[in-house]
């Protein structure tokens, strides 16, 4: 192998630019009009592998990971601006997100559940749709938690990872584990 063929198999191979901009087109035509058709509200992003069906209303630049999946109930989720919702985590029902609201991973937000009792078909009986969850502005959601129920978590409230929520939880509030119960810590 000569010197001179040495030399210009270690130059880097220049861009194709039409390669390049055969990828982006569709970006870039298709968010702008995603923009026009929905107005401010479009600008989110949701990762290719979250799953959302039923009426879901997502924020302005809000963010939906990898494996999210949401299920909205009749009554539809609400995922306000800047809220983020990890990779792994299921959202069932009528919840309410605010703004500002940070889901770690593996994190199960489920409103309703299902009847039971005399006269109820034991198998497809439908769920409760009068139960709700709501998440108020700047809540910090830890890892693997679980909230089921009728719940309302304050604003600005930490819940730390593992915990089931399953009452209210005051404004400012650090929600950890205890060893028979649930502790509420003020922050202030």
């Amino acid at each position: 192998m000569s010197a001179a063929s040495a030399s210009d198999a270690a130059k880097p191979r220049p861009a194709n630019a039409f390669k390049t901009l055969a990828r982006l087109w569709p970006a870039a035509v298709l968010i702008p009009l995603r923009a026009l058709i929905k107005g401010k509200r479009a600008l989110y992003f949701r990762h290719p592998l979250a799953t959302i069906s039923g009426a879901t209303r997502i924020g302005r630049f809000a963010e939906i990971g990898a494996h999210a999946y949401i299920n909205a109930g009749p009554d539809g989720v609400e995922i306000g601006s800047y809220s983020q919702i990890n990779a792994l985590t299921a959202i069932v029902g009528h919840v309410r997100i605010g703004d500002r609201v940070l889901i770690a991973p593996g994190c199960s937000i489920v409103a309703g559940g299902h009847r039971f009792g005399k006269g109820v078909q034991p198998r497809f009986s439908g769920g409760g749709g009068e139960k709700r969850i709501v998440i108020e502005d700047d809540v910090w959601i830890g890892s693997g938690v679980t909230i089921v129920g009728q719940v309302t978590i304050g604003r600005g409230t930490v819940v730390a990872a593992g915990v089931t929520v399953d009452c209210d939880v005051p404004p400012e509030t650090l929600v950890r584990r205890g060893t028979s119960t649930l502790v509420f810590e003020p922050m202030r």
